[in-house]
């Protein structure tokens, strides 16, 4: 990112430089006017970059949602990368990445869109709109992707199930029960852990004709969780359940009669064990016994495994939980993107803009019907380099659980993969061990990125390197890895993870099942 210049309130003549002084060179030297007491640049500079609106300053990105890069395909340092620079700094201060934003996204929709962010606020209204009974009524939830062989049996039935389940015509219907439940808050469980309990308790909701209410979420009791989704799951994603029925579950649970007669129920009415072994709902059939063979474990295909059930069912509840992100973690995932990808989507943007850009000011084209309500953002997903292979590499104080794998050995795997796929060279990392992204920097033919975050060194326990990174930074930085780890084309991981199984369950209801994963060791109780 190009260095954030300062305002100046001393005597004219004064000259502030907002970008390097290469970009002059192409631009011209700008006399610029005073700049006021509140750090705005002068008028004539900003009506010379965009129309007006573009701040002399840097955006702040809290570190979970920066990421790191190792890119060997950007362009050398000349006019074109100091285009390049300049696209940056007016994506920097886009509404996509930040509230108070200078430039509109009417300026940038017209002009230099950036193709790898979203409009989080305008995608998450689709969201709440795509969320609702008159679309449900059909057989397809618009949560799922791909044909009928590209998810796991079932996939579209069961969600929309679930989806009617949650969302009953009548909230105060005397019939009506609840399950009403916090996340597992037990200091030595990962967010893994307390993905796949919680959907014990969605199997139980369903078994016992219950509407599922989730309360208290740790994991979003932080200061980025803000308003009615702070320290709830709707800080990361939509709604579980209808703003009404939650409404009736909070009287509900004030209330002793309902509780005597179990209107509505909470964790103290079941034993412990219960989000563990909870009995799978039984209304599909068994769908997990038509699985297709999609996991590839030791070179082998595994055909069935002694836990196919309890994956198909987690993969199923979680996905139900995950099916719209928030505004909140759009926002999160826009930053990532921005960081891994922003300056080789600026390359592309640059390559469609006049030659004499920003000399000339680049005219503003009209929006067509096809760009509009066929190729909008609200229906294709943001940009990224494909194919864009995941990898999970879980190490560290798992290896009480499993057998810890080399990052060799997973790089092993993706050099397989490269060879079916030989222009599968970008790799999404996710790892919470420092030593694995060291060693990613020997692998010069493929094009790391990951999030900037402090990672683990040494025999340091997961509980104490979360400790050490606050709740807010650790919690954040899993949804974004997991996130972009479902969205890439491709996952090699670890099954013997409870965080690698969830990916895999997530990409096998998200139109991905095909795409398989490649695992260094298999999960856990096969």
């Amino acid at each position: 990112m190009a260095a954030a210049a300062s305002s100046s309130s001393q005597s004219s003549g004064i000259f502030i430089v907002c970008l390097s002084l290469s970009l002059l060179l192409i631009v011209g030297v700008i006399q610029l006017d005073n700049a006021n007491q509140n750090g705005e640049p002068s008028a004539k500079l900003s009506q010379f970059l965009l129309r007006g609106n573009l701040p002399c300053q840097s955006v702040q990105v809290s570190s979970v949602s920066k990421t790191s890069s190792r890119n060997t395909e950007l362009p050398a340092h000349d006019e074109t990368s100091e285009k390049i620079e300049l696209l940056m700094e007016i994506w920097n201060s886009s509404p996509y990445l930040k509230e108070d934003a200078k430039v509109s996204e009417e300026e940038l929709s017209s002009i230099t869109r950036p193709p790898h962010l979203e409009n989080c606020k305008a995608r998450y209204m689709e969201y709440t709109r795509m969320d609702s009974r008159t679309l449900l009524q059909g057989p397809f939830p618009p949560w799922i992707d791909g044909g009928e062989e590209d998810n796991l049996p079932y996939t579209r039935r069961v969600q929309r199930d679930l989806w009617l389940h949650q969302h009953p015509k009548n909230c105060r219907d005397s019939s009506l029960k609840f399950l009403y439940v916090d996340f597992a808050n037990i200091s030595t469980w990962g967010t893994g852990a307390q993905l796949n309990a919680i959907s014990g308790m969605v199997a139980v909701a369903m078994n016992e004709n219950r509407v599922l209410v989730l309360e208290y979420f740790n994991r979003a009791d932080h200061e980025g969780c803000k308003g009615s989704g702070h320290s709830r799951w709707t800080c990361y994603f939509i709604p579980e359940t209808s703003k009404e029925c939650r409404e009736r579950a909070l009287e509900l649970a004030a209330s002793q009669e309902a509780r005597k007669n179990k209107t509505i129920t909470d964790m103290s009415n079941y034993w412990g064990g219960i989000t563990w072994f909870a009995p799978i709902p039984v209304i599909w059939g068994k769908p997990w016994e038509h699985l297709q063979a999609t996991s590839q474990v030791n070179g082998e295909l595994t055909v069935h495994h002694n836990q196919m059930h309890i994956w198909w069912w987690r993969a199923q509840a979680i996905r139900y939980l995950t099916r719209y992100p928030s505004e909140y973690l759009c926002v999160l995932l826009n930053r990532a993107r921005h960081e891994a990808f922003g300056r080789a989507a600026a390359a592309l943007v640059v390559d469609t803009l006049p030659k004499e850009w920003p000399k000339v000011e680049s005219s503003r084209r009209n929006i067509t019907a096809m760009e509009k309500l066929v190729w909008s953002n609200h229906i294709h997903r943001p940009w990224v380099p494909r194919p864009l292979v995941s990898v999970h590499v879980r190490q560290g104080d798992k290896g009480r659980e499993m057998k810890i794998f080399s990052f060799k050995s997973y790089m092993e795997l993706a050099h397989n993969l490269r060879g079916r796929f030989p222009n599968a060279k970008h790799i999404w990392l996710s790892t919470e061990m420092q030593n694995v992204v060291d060693e990613s920097k020997n692998y010069t033919k493929w094009n790391f990125y990951y999030t900037n975050i402090r990672r683990q060194t040494g025999s340091t326990t997961m509980k104490d390197y979360e400790t050490g990174l606050g709740r807010w930074n650790s919690s954040t930085n899993a949804f974004v890895n997991l996130m972009m780890a479902v969205d890439c084309d491709y996952f090699i991981g670890a099954l013997g993870s409870s965080w690698g199984s969830i990916i895999d369950g997530l990409r096998s209801t998200g139109g991905k099942a095909l795409a398989g994963i490649v695992s260094v060791n298999p999960g856990q109780f096969w």
